[in-house]
C-alpha cells in the first residue's frame, strides 16, 4: 500500500508531533490520528490543514520545537 503525499502544512505538523513524542496511530480518510505514548493524549489532524488550525493545535496541545 502506497502512502499519499502530504501537504506542506501537514508535513510541518507531522514533524512537530513526532518531536513531541506523538506517533501516528491510524489514518481514516482525510484524518490522521496521533497518540502520545507517554501521556496517552490523542490528536486528530485533517489533511486539509490551514495555518490557523495549525496554530490552534500547537497552542492547545502545548507542542514545542526541539531545543
Amino acid at each position: 500500500m502506497s502512502k499519499k503525499r502530504l501537504s506542506k502544512e501537514m508535513r510541518n505538523i507531522d514533524k512537530l508531533l513526532k518531536i513531541n513524542d506523538y506517533r501516528e496511530a491510524r489514518c481514516r480518510g482525510s484524518h490522521h490520528t496521533y497518540i502520545n505514548r507517554n501521556t496517552h493524549r490523542i490528536v486528530t489532524v485533517n489533511n486539509k490543514l490551514n495555518e490557523m488550525v495549525e496554530e490552534r493545535l500547537i497552542k492547545m496541545y502545548g507542542l514545542r520545537e526541539a531545543d
